[in-house]
């Protein structure tokens, strides 16, 4: 499941609409969060870095990292957009920006995720995760200029990179 661009306060709006004693669960590709997960960090981070056709860019991510639960109840969605509402106080520009989600099953092999529309389902709101992919700006940004629209990982665009 491909997730799409996300910030914390677009997660925080769409989590609004919920009863706040309402459970919120997160569903990663390899299960869900368990009850007792809690959430360990929020992180704003820079990334610098340089393409493989030597191109450098540089932006802003913000990470929710997500320890797997042994307890006996999910976290509610109150609950959470209060540590949203806390955290995006205390650092500047935290809700702003491309979110996603560090999380693993029993806490085993750490994965970055992406994260899609909230839904409400039996008594929870549940939060679906998908896995990302890696893709070659280069290519992307070759194969945008030969359609004239912004290309997407894994596109299967046939254009050299580098």
């Amino acid at each position: 499941m491909k997730g799409f661009v996300m910030t914390l306060n677009d997660l925080s709006k769409a989590l609004a609409v919920a009863d706040p004693d309402l459970p919120l669960i997160f569903d990663a590709p390899g299960g869900r969060t368990s009850p007792g997960y809690h959430v360990t960090e929020l992180k704003l981070g820079t990334e610098d870095s340089i393409d493989c056709g030597g191109q450098r860019d540089s932006w802003q991510e913000v990470k929710l990292q997500i320890l797997d639960g042994q307890g006996d109840s999910y976290m509610s969605v109150g609950r959470f957009r209060s540590i949203a509402t806390r955290s995006v106080a205390a650092i500047d520009g935290l809700g702003d920006h491309d979110l996603s989600v560090e999380f693993a099953v029993g806490n085993d092999r750490l994965e970055i995720l992406t994260l899609n529309a909230p839904e409400i389902e039996k008594g929870a709101v549940i939060v679906p995760l998908g896995r990302q992919q890696a893709a070659c700006k280069p290519r992307l940004r070759a194969a945008a200029a030969l359609s004239g629209a912004t290309a997407q990982p894994g596109s299967g665009a046939a254009v050299a990179c580098c």
